[in-house]
């Protein structure tokens, strides 16, 4: 105890919880790694690992899923400080061999960020867990590289539907056929 019976700032605050650390020092480690589905641009869905190396060789990791037609951030999750052998395992565990692929982060950053913004425009919110897992990503700077991505189907917010028997062609009021067939501009559609 120090002087007067009150204990240093240092002896009470003890370890760091891993969300004050992601808030305050995730930003500090190495990005080591950026994966992605391969398919991300077919499915407009992707699914994202953005990976930091601790000095002790241990990792940290966002996981973000990204709907690209509407809804933006999705869902989000983090895992703190874990052996990188250990991560690689439960990564390999829970993703199909082949599904995942390296990424550069300006691609990633792109897409989280530019989901975001467009789901934000048409009245979404991104997962409420964004709000730490964000601080995974590097900040929405102008050095980040700009990556030209679409969101929505012709700038507009879209979701995908289930197939039904009463399902018809693509509608496209242009009579364009290039829209996939699953698509609707309305979020009543969306179920």
């Amino acid at each position: 105890m120090s002087e007067g019976g009150k204990r240093s700032a240092q002896q009470s605050s003890g370890p760091v919880s891993p969300k004050k650390y992601i808030l305050t020092r995730a930003r500090s480690l190495p990005i080591s790694a950026c994966y992605i589905n391969r398919n991300w641009k077919d499915s407009h869905m992707a699914e994202m690992i953005i990976v930091r190396k601790h000095k002790n060789a241990n990792v940290t990791a966002g996981f973000y899923l990204v709907d690209l037609l509407a809804h933006g951030v999705k869902d989000t999750h983090f895992v703190f400080n874990e052996p990188e052998p250990v991560f690689n395992e439960n990564v390999k565990g829970t993703f199909p061999e082949g599904y995942l692929e390296k990424t550069s982060y300006a691609l990633a950053h792109n897409i989280i960020y530019g989901a975001v913004e467009f789901a934000a425009d048409h009245g979404y919110k991104a997962h409420k867990d964004f709000s730490l897992t964000r601080h995974i990503l590097e900040d929405d700077t102008d050095e980040i590289e700009l990556i030209d991505i679409e969101f929505g189907i012709k700038g507009q917010p879209s979701f995908l539907r289930k197939a039904g028997p009463d399902d018809q062609a693509p509608f496209d009021e242009t009579g364009q056929d290039d829209l996939p067939v699953f698509y609707s501009y309305s979020d009543e559609d969306w179920k």
